[in-house]
């Protein structure tokens, strides 16, 4: 199989918490290794479910074959930056990590350069790391598509910010201008097909990375937890796209 020939090159499964049986999670990833797991946490907050506790990221540190990534809450983003707190997070060997940046806000008090020197910063002099996400939407993309972007930022596109909602017109959905982009919001087992088919078309082989994240729609509906079942479930039904010829669909 050729360059650029899959339609997906990795899927992230967003949101695994301290309920999470890890090892049923080594498994899966054993069985769909083009998988990675999110986990989210925020440096001041231990209490709410969407974020990953303390015990959670000590046990994380024994399983160093499972490709993590850490999602940054958008508050803690200046505390990383100016590198507080940064135990927790140094102890993982995390894979990559995602700034839930609020890029606009930055830009008030900083230019883009500074912006990408300090997560060139956090990447390669902190935490050793190959790439570094961080966020894109329809109010940032103009920015961000018009200039050079560091070899080791990847772009995940989220019209949503955040909020799980699936992009509702053809504007909202990115064409790639960087070649490690990826797409959130709201997908969910109702609307994979459509958005698969909407990357394809979107991507057209212009980026060498790409992938799709996914949260929401894997949370349990009593609990609100990482639902392992419905990430087996997901990973099945992706397993085709991850192989598939885009000239297939």
């Amino acid at each position: 199989m050729g360059k650029n020939e899959k339609l997906l090159d990795c899927v992230s499964l967003t949101g695994i918490d301290d309920y999470t049986d890890l090892n049923k999670l080594k498994d899966l990833y054993t069985q769909y290794p083009f998988l990675e797991f999110g986990v989210c946490f925020d440096l001041e907050t231990n209490t709410n479910i969407k974020y990953a506790g303390y015990r959670l990221l000590k046990v994380l540190q024994t399983y160093s074959s499972l490709p993590l990534v850490a999602h940054l809450s958008e508050r803690n983003v200046e505390k990383l930056f100016n590198r507080a707190n940064l135990n927790y997070l140094k102890a993982i060997p995390w894979k990559r990590i995602q700034l839930n940046i609020d890029l606009m806000n930055l830009l008030t008090n900083n230019s883009l350069n500074r912006i990408f020197d300090r997560i060139e910063t956090l990447c390669q002099k902190i935490f050793y790391l190959n790439q570094i996400i961080i966020p894109e939407d329809v109010s940032t993309r103009y920015i961000l598509e018009n200039v050079k972007i560091p070899y080791f930022i990847d772009i995940l596109s989220d019209v949503s910010k955040g909020k799980g909602i699936c992009p509702s017109s053809n504007n909202d959905w990115a064409i790639p201008y960087h070649k490690r982009f990826g797409f959130a919001g709201g997908i969910s087992f109702e609307n994979i097909p459509a958005v698969l088919t909407k990357v394809a078309e979107r991507q057209k082989n212009q980026s060498d990375f790409v992938w799709i994240d996914m949260e929401s729609s894997l949370k349990n509906f009593e609990t609100g937890c990482f639902d392992l079942n419905k990430s087996f479930q997901i990973a099945q039904i992706l397993q085709t796209a991850v192989k598939r010829k885009l000239n297939l669909l």
